[in-house]
């Protein structure tokens, strides 16, 4: 069986999808797994994620990481010392494999967005799908996807989020559960999605034989 994310139905031979991401509550021995899954460009906002994570690491939170994307020809420069300084809390950093980066979303908790720039914002819906608590800033196209609770409107905010999420984890798989009794991501299948985009196709194709005078 191929290894990949089935968006008309569950993720299959990685470990089962959201459902079974439901079942990390017995986890809480753990810390708590931060995904950030963005290309390592300057619209993605890396050293607001760095800043978010140095003041966490600062106060003394216990926290897993991961940073994942793709990474471009020049590391961004708050990303050279960010082993050095999160030590064994950066538990991946760069390019995974498609199977290894779908265990790694499987494992995460939440997963982050910094950016200044987004159309539309697969790799966060992708982590969510697979059980990761989505946080995005109140702009762009999130509050169009997210509710009010998975959406911050300063670093501030994000890093008490975070916070709180990871000095309490109880709290943390309460509004997870929340988030996911309420999400509904059939709107965002390809069962639901390709129908959309042929009509937009036909239509488009339509219009332009009419205005072509064919």
């Amino acid at each position: 069986m191929e290894n990949h994310l089935d968006w008309g139905g569950k993720p299959n031979a990685i470990g089962g999808g959201f459902g079974k991401a439901r079942e990390k509550s017995c986890e809480e021995s753990k810390p708590l797994h931060l995904i950030w899954p963005h290309r390592w460009e300057h619209d993605k906002n890396p050293q607001f994620l760095v800043n978010t994570l140095l003041e966490l690491n600062k106060r003394q939170v216990d926290f897993r990481v991961s940073i994942l994307g793709e990474r471009t020809q020049s590391i961004p420069e708050c990303f050279e010392n960010i082993g050095e300084l999160l030590k064994e809390k950066l538990v991946n950093f760069g390019y995974l494999g498609k199977d290894e980066y779908y265990r790694a979303l499987l494992d995460g908790d939440v997963v982050i967005s910094t950016a200044g720039h987004e159309f539309y914002g697969v790799a966060m819906l992708e982590a969510a799908y697979c059980g990761c608590l989505p946080v995005a800033p109140n702009k762009l196209v999130y509050p169009e996807i997210y509710p009010d609770t998975s959406l911050y409107n300063t670093s501030n905010q994000l890093i008490k989020m975070l916070y709180n999420w990871c000095k309490n984890r109880p709290l943390f798989e309460r509004d997870r559960a929340i988030f996911y009794e309420n999400f509904n991501f059939d709107k965002y299948s390809s069962v639901q999605l390709v129908p959309k985009f042929i009509s937009m196709i036909k239509t488009h194709i339509a219009n332009s034989t009419v205005s072509n005078g064919v």
